[in-house]
């Protein structure tokens, strides 16, 4: 279980959202333009440099947040964390994605 505010909960810590102007996307991995801009997500070990690389390179940083994850995202995390507990507590082995790999039910 988790507790906290909505928002410190969609907080994902270590990781950045960048969006800069007047920079190729092709610069970093993931980066995609849209109006305009250029926005992608960054380590935030990374941060400082990448920043720097930006304006190395002649852009402007338009702005800098934690990146923010989805509620289906937390959900998600949440109990698969809480299905690999219990596998692990009852001795089973860990449950299988039934995303429909191979094996599936079809």
């Amino acid at each position: 279980m988790r507790l906290g505010r909505t928002a410190d909960l969609l907080e994902s810590r270590g990781q950045m959202e960048v969006v800069a102007r007047g920079i190729d996307p092709g610069m970093f991995p993931g980066a995609v333009r849209n109006n305009g801009v250029v926005s992608f997500d960054v380590l935030l070990s990374a941060q400082r440099a990448t920043l720097e690389r930006i304006w190395a390179a002649g852009g402007e940083v338009v702005s800098v947040n934690p990146k923010r994850r989805s509620l289906e995202e937390i959900f998600l995390e949440i109990t698969a964390e809480a299905a690999k507990a219990t596998a692990s507590s009852n001795g089973s082995p860990e449950p299988v994605d039934s995303s429909g790999g191979a094996g599936g039910a079809q």
